[in-house]
């Protein structure tokens, strides 16, 4: 499988993304530039769902938001080649591979990738997550939407400063 969510989205590398406890597919909620999406893993693909964005033309355009995940997720790009090219450079990434199948290198706003650098250091990754989130509500603009998270906390989204 070119993607999975569960290898892609929890391994450390993006903060903003909280799975949601469910009895079926794996689905995270999380905002992508200025919107909030929902997506869901099935066996054998990703579906996605724009919960709200800055603006109501965002919401709806599903060739927008399309293109967006595929730049992020760098869907451009087949798994196998990279797998390779990885493994020549280091033995362990061969192991990483067999046990991690669609995991992808994603494509963040670099800025956000920087803040999240910066708090990494000698952190855990829901302090991480919670540092992030703090920087959001306070720099960022609020994204109206109403999600019921499955958890029953109650969140705000906005956008990356």
């Amino acid at each position: 499988n070119e993607l999975r969510l569960e290898h892609t989205l929890q391994n450390g590398q993006c903060f903003g993304w909280q799975r949601q406890p469910t009895n079926d597919d794996a689905v995270w909620i999380g905002v992508l530039g200025s919107r909030v999406l929902q997506l869901r893993q099935t066996d054998s693909d990703c579906l996605f769902r724009c919960l709200g964005a800055l603006s109501g033309d965002e919401i709806n355009n599903e060739l927008d938001v399309r293109s967006q995940l595929h730049e992020y997720f760098q869907l451009s790009k087949p798994l196998v080649p990279m797998y390779e090219q990885w493994a020549k450079a280091d033995t362990r990434m061969r192991t990483v591979a067999a046990t991690l199948p669609g995991m992808r290198v994603l494509r963040q706003d670099p800025t956000e990738c920087l803040f999240s650098f910066i708090c990494s250091s000698n952190n855990n990754i829901g302090r991480i997550s919670g540092m992030l989130q703090a920087l959001r509500r306070k720099y960022g603009t609020h994204i109206p939407v109403e999600v019921d998270m499955q958890d029953g906390s109650d969140v705000d989204f906005h956008a990356f400063p």
